[in-house]
């Protein structure tokens, strides 16, 4: 049994909601501002910040806005593994590793010529490009990526419980069927297993079955609607405003994560 965590070191995985992208625009009246007020804020209000000064932790954050599944799987590694190579077994036993999936429609893809590696969102709003039509029509199917997902979750468990880390797996604004018996996922009161969701409910709306956020910036199901009109997405891009991440903070996540502490 993994003994109880004193002084956490949050390690963060996720995409713009994690991160707490545009958290300072607030209904239509808000505009981007200064990046470096937008860095302070989000540093300060952000679920992730507010979840670790909670705990009175520190935090590791490899979130990124867009970022896509294969993105945060490639970072573990890269965390866990190098560079610089880790060959030896890491014993961090006052870390807790908090993995926010997102989005199965997005995808990394390494590219040769500007030798750097490059996110494309698939979801419907922006398969504009010949590529991204293309691979959304042949070679995206969202069933076979929850199977690749749900995969990779159980790799990383094994690894986590052999080295003496703690997890917990969350869906962030799809919920998730995983065809494969994961442990470690964050398990709230309803029968959802995302934020996005879970954000509703306690917001006082019962969201519909199987409905799907693309995250693009655009309204694309009715829990987007509620939740900005309600204050706690902004209506410019659809990120949690501050209230949004108080909220995914002390309602949602805190309570879940005390269980394991």
């Amino acid at each position: 049994m993994l003994e109880a965590v004193t002084n956490p070191t949050f390690l963060f995985f996720g995409c713009s909601w994690t991160y707490g992208k545009n958290i300072n625009l607030i209904g239509n009246f808000g505009s981007p501002d200064p990046s470096d007020y937008e860095e302070q804020q989000i540093e300060l209000y952000s679920y992730r910040s507010l979840v670790t000064r909670h705990f009175s932790g520190t935090q590791i954050n490899y979130s990124q806005g867009a970022s896509s599944n294969d993105r945060q799987f490639r970072l573990a590694s890269e965390h866990f593994f190098g560079p610089p190579y880790r060959s030896k077994q890491v014993k961090e036993n006052n870390l807790i590793v908090l993995w926010f999936i997102t989005s199965t429609a997005r995808k990394e893809f390494y590219n040769a010529t500007n030798k750097t590696w490059e996110n494309i969102m698939l979801g419907q709003f922006d398969a504009k490009s010949q590529f991204h039509r293309a691979y959304l029509t042949d070679y995206y199917d969202h069933k076979k990526e929850l199977e690749k997902i749900s995969q990779q979750m159980m790799l990383w468990n094994n690894y986590f419980a052999n080295n003496g880390i703690k997890n917990l797996w969350i869906d962030t604004f799809n919920h998730h069927d995983y065809p494969l018996p994961v442990k470690n996922r964050m398990c709230f009161e309803s029968k959802f297993t995302d934020l996005m969701s879970n954000l509703c409910i306690i917001s006082g709306h019962t969201p519909e079955d199987n409905q799907h956020h693309y995250s693009n910036g655009r309204i694309d199901d009715n829990r987007s609607k509620y939740l900005s009109d309600a204050g706690v997405l902004n209506t410019k891009t659809y990120h949690p405003t501050q209230e949004g991440h108080r909220l995914i903070a002390e309602k949602l996540l805190i309570p879940q994560i005390q269980k394991i502490i």
